[in-house]
Formats: C-alpha cells, structure tokens, sequence
C-alpha cells in the first residue's frame, strides 16, 4: 500500500473500478475515478467512506449498486 495521498487514490480507484465491473458490468477508466476522488477531496479513508455516494453519483451509478446496504 502506498503512503502518499496519490497513491492511496490510484490504489482505491482500481478497487472501485473492480467493483464497478463486478457489480453492474461497467468499465470506467481509473485515471476518471483518481480525477473524481481529486475533485470530491477523497484523501484518506474516512473522507472516501463519506464522498463514496458523491463519487458514484458523479459516474451516474447509486451507491446502493455497489455498496451492500442495510435495509
């Protein structure tokens, strides 16, 4: 695991563009989620728990597609 904030973006972009792909089949390119997380101030992991709906949002995907919610 990296120890600079671009690290830590690039390495949560390839998890989430992972999990997009799993959940609903759609490839969108890291270096747009990296670009989102830069825009949204995603810089720790705690920021990325509270901006993931605005992140996802931003692609047009619910959070309730990637995340597993409870009712």
């Amino acid at each position: 695991m990296s120890h600079t904030i671009k690290g830590f973006q690039e390495d949560q972009a390839v998890l989430l563009a992972d999990k997009i792909k799993a959940k609903i089949n759609e490839d969108i390119d890291v270096d747009r989620i990296v670009r989102t997380f830069q825009t949204h101030g995603v810089v720790s992991d705690y920021t990325l728990w509270r901006k993931l709906p605005t992140v996802l949002d931003a692609f047009g995907i619910d959070y309730d597609e990637i995340e597993e919610v409870a009712p």
